[in-house]
C-alpha cells in the first residue's frame, strides 16, 4: 500500500512538473516593426544586391498585346531600355545614365523621350507607376521584370 501511495505521489509530482512547463511563455518574440518600416539605411539595393545586369518581362499594355521590356543596368550607373510592342514589333531604344533614389531602393531611368522609376528587389526590377508607387492589385505581378 505504501508503494502505491508513493507511486501515486511520485506520479502527481511528475505531472505537475510537465504541467508547469506547458504554461511558460511559448510565444515567439514579435518582430520589431521600426525596423521593418525604417530598415537599416547601410543596407538597400544600392549596395547589397547585385542589381546590374538584364531584366525582362511584358508589361500589359492599354492598346496593344503587351510591350516586352529589356532593361539593362551597368555598373557605372549607365542603362539601356529596349520596349518592342506587340503584336507590331515595333522597337524603341532609349540609353542614358541611371540615378539611385537616397534610400537605394528606387533608379530613375530617364532620356528625353524616356522616364521610368524601378523597385530594386532580388533578381527583379519592379516596374512603378507614373507616382514612384508599386502597382497594387490583381495586375501587381505584370509589372515584374526578371534577371536573366
Amino acid at each position: 500500500m505504501k508503494k502505491i501511495v508513493l507511486s501515486l505521489g511520485l506520479m502527481a509530482a511528475v505531472l505537475v512538473s510537465c504541467n508547469e512547463k506547458k504554461t511558460t511563455d511559448t510565444t515567439e518574440p514579435k518582430e520589431n516593426t521600426e525596423e521593418i518600416l525604417n530598415p537599416d539605411p547601410a543596407h538597400n539595393a544600392q549596395n547589397s544586391l547585385d542589381w546590374f545586369g538584364e531584366y525582362t518581362g511584358t508589361l500589359p499594355c492599354a492598346d496593344c498585346e503587351g510591350i516586352e521590356y529589356l532593361v539593362k543596368l551597368t555598373e557605372d550607373n549607365t542603362f539601356e531600355v529596349t520596349t518592342t510592342y506587340q503584336p507590331s514589333g515595333d522597337s524603341f531604344v532609349e540609353k542614358g545614365n541611371m540615378v539611385w533614389h537616397e534610400n537605394g531602393m528606387i533608379i530613375r531611368l530617364s532620356t528625353d523621350n524616356y522616364d521610368q522609376q524601378f523597385k530594386v528587389v532580388e533578381n527583379a526590377i519592379i516596374y512603378l507607376d507614373q507616382q514612384g508607387d508599386e502597382i497594387k492589385g490583381d495586375m501587381a505581378d505584370l509589372y515584374r521584370l526578371e534577371k536573366k
